[in-house]
C-alpha cells in the first residue's frame, strides 16, 4: 500500500468542487495512450457528503482549502481486500484515525471515492482544512510540525507517514514498498552525470 498527498490543496474558489467531479468522472486521462477513457467500472463514492465537503471548502478563508490524497494497492492487495471487505472497513477506519488524531469521532469530515478502473484499488480522499467544530485552521497532515521551512521541512511528516504505512502493511498482510524484497532497482540514465562517492 502506498500513501501519498496531492499538492493540490484548492487555492481557488471552485478547486474543491472540480477535484470532486474528477474523482467522481465517468472518464479520466490514461496517460499511457494519452487520451481520454471510461473508467470501468464506474468511481464509487464510499463515504462523506460531496455538498457538505464543497461547502466547507468553499467557505474556508484559509488560503488552502482542502488536502487530498490517496491510498494505493498493487492488483494482489486490491482483490485481498475485495474478498475481504470488513478489513477495507478496519483499515479505513485506522486511515482516518490517523489523519484526524485528536479529533472527535463526530467533526472528522471527509470524502473518499473509490476507483477500480486500472484493475487495482485506489482511495482518493478529500479533507476540508477546517475543524468543524471550532472553525479554526486545520491540516490532517502538516507539513512542518516543528515550524522549520523550505527543502526538507517535511521530514516528520515523512516519518510518520511511514510509520503509517508500516503499521497498515504489517496488521493487515499489505506489501510495504519500503520493504527491500518489495523495492524496484534504480535505473540510471545515460544522461545523468556520473558521480564520485
Amino acid at each position: 500500500m502506498i500513501h501519498g498527498i496531492s499538492k493540490h490543496s484548492g487555492a481557488n474558489d471552485n478547486s474543491a468542487a472540480r477535484a470532486i467531479d474528477y474523482f467522481l468522472s465517468e472518464i479520466f486521462y490514461d496517460a499511457e495512450i494519452k487520451r481520454w477513457t471510461k473508467r470501468e467500472p464506474a468511481a464509487e463514492l464510499v463515504s462523506g457528503d460531496r455538498e457538505a465537503i464543497e461547502k466547507l471548502c468553499l467557505e474556508c478563508g484559509f488560503k488552502k482549502r482542502y488536502t487530498s490524497g490517496v491510498l494505493s494497492f498493487s492488483e494482489q492487495e486490491s482483490k485481498f481486500l475485495k474478498d475481504s471487505p470488513e478489513k477495507l472497513t478496519s483499515l479505513l477506519k485506522d486511515w482516518e484515525d490517523f489523519a484526524f488524531a485528536g479529533v472527535k469521532n463526530d467533526c472528522r469530515v471527509s470524502l473518499i471515492v473509490k476507483h477500480e478502473h486500472k484493475d487495482r484499488l485506489g482511495l482518493h480522499y478529500i479533507i476540508p482544512r477546517t475543524n468543524i467544530e471550532s472553525g479554526k485552521y486545520f491540516n490532517p497532515f502538516p507539513p512542518n510540525y516543528d515550524g522549520r521551512r523550505g527543502k526538507g521541512a517535511n521530514s516528520d511528516f515523512i516519518k510518520h507517514n511511514d510509520a503509517f504505512t508500516d503499521f497498515i502493511c504489517k496488521k493487515y498482510g499489505l506489501q510495504n514498498p519500503r520493504a527491500p524484497d518489495v523495492a524496484r532497482s534504480i535505473k540510471i540514465s545515460p544522461h545523468d552525470p556520473p558521480k564520485r562517492c
